[in-house]
């Protein structure tokens, strides 16, 4: 194992999926069967930051390549106002986030509490056999879902993450995962009920996490499920 140092489990969630992590900031990571490995090491962050309206800059603590980020929900802090998350500016470094409140308030927002998760992107195994793919699309797809692949089969069916980590169309929005095979899932982006569905190209990141808990091998603990 390498650089391993335990943080306290955090959950992060997206559409109906769970994951809680106990986790250091590089997990050495082999390649699966047949595959030629991207690097010695597999660079995972999972952490906690605050943020308001006006949005702020998150450093990352590990170092990455091409990362990929998903958002966990907002605290419950400022409770009266409905609102989403959005990311964009995902660099090497880090990345901004921001509260995007839903078109019909005033855009207004107290501090939040915000989980995260950041991996680098690809197709990687856990020591204990656990299999992950991280990837990101370009799409604008608000009336009818569009299919994503994850480019390898994975042994069984993941729970998968989502955000959207651009911030190219003025509205708010959010993703809705859904038909989650082994293969890929498909996903809807989705405005405030009283918008025509159109919105422009967003980047959306995607950790899909085959389901169930830690091996004893691996150097972190983890647990992933879905519900609902």
């Amino acid at each position: 194992m390498s650089g391993v140092l335990a943080k306290r489990a955090r959950r992060t969630a997206a559409a109906a999926s769970i994951l809680t992590l106990m986790v250091g900031l590089v997990v050495a990571i082999p390649a699966a069967v047949g595959e030629e490995p991207a690097s010695a090491e597999w660079p995972v962050d999972a952490a906690q930051t605050r943020v308001d309206y006006n949005g702020r800059h998150v450093a990352f603590e590990g170092s990455f390549a091409d990362p990929v980020l998903v958002l966990g929900p907002a605290s419950r802090i400022d409770y009266q106002q409905p609102l989403t998350l959005r990311a964009e500016n995902v660099t090497a470094t880090g990345f901004d986030v921001i509260i995007d409140e839903w078109d019909y308030l005033d855009g207004w927002h107290g501090p939040e509490r915000v989980d995260y998760l950041v991996a680098e992107r690809g197709h990687h195994v856990l020591p204990g056999g656990t299999e992950v793919v991280a990837g990101s699309i370009e799409t604008r797809a608000t009336r009818s879902a569009v299919s994503v692949e994850f480019g390898v089969e994975l042994p069984s069916v993941p729970a998968v993450f989502a955000t959207v980590a651009s911030h190219r169309g003025a509205d708010a929005i959010v993703t809705r995962v859904s038909d989650v095979t082994t293969t890929g899932f498909k996903l809807l982006l989705q405005e405030q009920e009283a918008n025509p569905k159109w919105h422009v190209d967003e980047r959306i990141d995607f950790i899909a996490w085959e389901m169930g808990t830690s091996d004893p091998v691996d150097p972190m603990a983890w647990e992933t499920a879905s519900v609902g």
